[in-house]
C-alpha cells in the first residue's frame, strides 16, 4: 500500500514539474510576425558535429523546431565522421563510448541515404591541424587544452560538410537552421520566413551580451549563412594563427600569458616533464568570443533571442547532461530524462 501511494505521488511531483517547466522555464517568444506569419519557404537543417543520444534528440528536433513550423519544409543535412567509431573525452566524462551506427542514423531521420555526408576526421587533421601547438593555446581560458582546440576547428569543418552538401540539392532557400546533434532541444521554436538575407538568430543564454554569441544553435538568412559557416572553418583559423582577434580587442592577460611560457620552459629543464597534453589556456578567448568577433568583422545582422529562447542541452556519451546546462535549464533536464525512459521502454 506504501509502494502505491509513493508512486502515486512521485507521479503528481513528476506532472507538476513538467507543467511548470512548460509554463515557466521555456516562455515562448510573443512576436506577432513569428506567431501569425503563414509564408511557406523551404529551410535547409544543417546538422554537424558528433551525435549522441540521437533518437531522443532527433524526436525533440522534430517535434519541437520541424512539426511545430508546418509551413516550412526542411531538407535536412548531416554530416559524420566516418572513422570515429568510440569516443573518449574525459573532460566529459566519456570513455569509450560507442558512436550510433550509420543505419541508425539513417532510420532515425528518415529522409533518405542522401541526408548523410561523411568524410574522415583523421585526413582533416593531416591536412589542416598540423600547425597546432600549445603556444596556440595562450589567448584561450582555463580548461582549454590542444584537443579542445582540434574539436572547435573539426566541428567547424563538420559543419562547412553539411552546409556544402545541402547546397548540392540546388534549391533557394530562405532559411537556414544550424544545430548539433548532441544537444537535446527542451522546447518549441518558432520560425518565421521573412528573415533578412544578412539576418542571424542566436540564443542569448550562457554568454557575455557585449563580446560573445552562443555558437549551438542559429537560424540564418542566406548571407548570414554564408559568412556563419567560414566562422570556423576560415575565421578562427586566422585568429589562433595570428593570436589577434581581427581589429577587434579582447586584450589577453600579458602575466598569465608570461606564466605560462615560464611552466612551458620549466617543465623543458626539468628532468620530470610535463605531459604537454594537459596544458591549458592562460587567457580569456573561447570560441563565443571568436564567432563575436568574425560576425562583427563581416557585418553580419545578428539578433539574440529573448532569454529560454531555443533551450539546449549538451548530451554526453551514455545520455548524461551537461551539468551547467542542466542548471540553466532544469525543467530540460527532466524533459530529457522523461523522453531516455520513454525510448528505452
Amino acid at each position: 500500500m506504501l509502494s502505491v501511494r509513493f508512486a502515486v505521488m512521485l507521479f503528481l511531483v513528476v506532472l507538476s514539474l513538467n507543467l511548470l517547466c512548460h509554463f515557466w522555464f521555456f516562455q515562448l517568444v510573443e512576436d506577432p510576425k513569428v506567431v501569425y506569419n503563414h509564408t511557406q519557404c523551404q529551410a535547409a537543417f544543417i546538422l554537424f558535429g558528433l551525435p549522441k543520444s540521437f533518437p531522443v534528440v532527433w524526436r525533440a528536433y522534430r517535434q519541437n523546431l520541424m512539426d511545430h513550423n508546418p509551413h516550412i519544409q526542411f531538407d535536412v543535412s548531416m554530416h559524420l565522421y566516418s572513422d570515429i567509431k568510440t569516443l573518449t573525452n574525459p573532460k566529459n566524462g566519456e570513455v569509450n563510448v560507442e558512436m550510433e551506427s550509420v543505419t541508425t542514423l539513417l532510420e532515425t531521420i528518415g529522409q533518405g541515404n542522401d541526408v548523410l555526408v561523411q568524410t574522415r576526421q583523421a585526413d582533416f587533421d593531416a591536412r589542416n591541424l598540423t600547425w597546432l601547438g600549445e603556444e596556440h593555446l595562450m589567448q584561450f581560458g582555463p580548461g582549454w587544452t590542444l584537443n579542445t582546440l582540434k574539436n572547435m576547428f573539426r566541428q567547424g569543418n563538420s559543419m562547412m560538410q553539411s552546409y556544402q552538401h545541402v547546397l548540392q540539392n540546388d534549391k533557394e532557400y530562405q532559411l537556414f537552421v544550424f544545430a548539433r546533434p548532441d544537444t537535446f532541444l527542451a522546447d518549441k521554436v518558432d520560425l518565421h520566413c521573412n528573415i533578412a538575407d544578412n539576418e542571424l538568430i542566436v540564443p542569448s543564454w550562457q554568454v557575455h551580451d557585449d563580446d560573445e554569441n552562443n555558437d549551438r544553435f542559429a537560424v540564418a538568412g542566406p548571407a548570414a549563412a554564408r559568412i556563419y559557416v567560414q566562422a570556423k572553418a576560415q575565421g578562427f583559423f586566422d585568429y589562433v594563427k595570428s593570436g589577434q582577434d581581427g581589429d577587434l580587442e579582447k586584450g589577453t592577460n600579458f602575466w598569465n600569458s608570461v606564466e605560462l611560457w615560464i611552466q612551458w620552459f620549466r617543465s623543458g629543464v626539468s628532468s620530470k616533464k610535463a605531459d604537454v597534453s594537459t596544458q591549458t589556456g592562460k587567457g580569456d578567448w573561447n570560441s563565443e568570443h571568436l564567432l563575436w568577433c568574425w560576425l562583427k568583422e563581416n557585418a553580419v545582422q545578428v539578433k539574440k533571442g529573448p532569454r529560454h529562447w531555443a533551450p539546449l542541452l549538451r548530451i554526453r556519451g551514455g545520455g548524461a547532461v551537461n551539468g551547467r546546462d542542466a542548471r540553466t535549464f532544469p525543467g530540460g533536464w527532466l524533459k530529457f530524462r522523461m523522453a531516455m525512459l520513454a525510448s528505452a521502454r
